[in-house]
């Protein structure tokens, strides 16, 4: 077996709108990662190497740069690609767990804790299938 090093990043995101709300963040499940469009998120960007995202209609988005995400009354965010054309801010279910967060899915709603011992909630979403209205 050879190991070698990935010479670009992809991301694949099953998503896609017209129009999305700027400062709204989407539980993404099927997201690799945590990305926005929104480059105001961020108080410093650190270009990354090249890399894509695919989008759920087959377009490709350019990731420009990455970087911890810790403002707007957000959770902190780390390693939150900053990707070219896109018009969601989603953000990545397994990565949040990895970061210590943890995700709780229901029937029709999904919550955030960042101590669910002490039932801190950090945030909250419904089921949505079409947010482009």
């Amino acid at each position: 077996m050879v190991w070698r090093v990935k010479k670009s990043e992809q991301c694949n995101v099953a998503f896609t709108t017209v129009q999305a709300l700027t400062d709204a963040w989407y539980f993404d499940s099927g997201c690799s990662r945590h990305m926005t469009g929104n480059k105001s998120f961020f108080s410093e960007l650190k270009k990354c190497a090249s890399g894509h995202v695919t989008f759920g209609d087959g377009a490709e988005g350019r990731i420009i740069a990455k970087e911890n995400i810790a403002k707007n009354n957000l959770p902190c965010l780390n390693d939150v690609r900053y990707v070219e054309g896109l018009k969601a801010n989603l953000s990545d279910v397994s990565q949040l767990c990895d970061q210590g967060y943890s995700v709780n899915f229901s029937k029709d709603s999904c919550v955030m804790f960042v101590n669910q011992l002490k039932n801190i909630e950090l945030g909250c979403g419904t089921e949505s299938w079409d947010i482009s209205a």
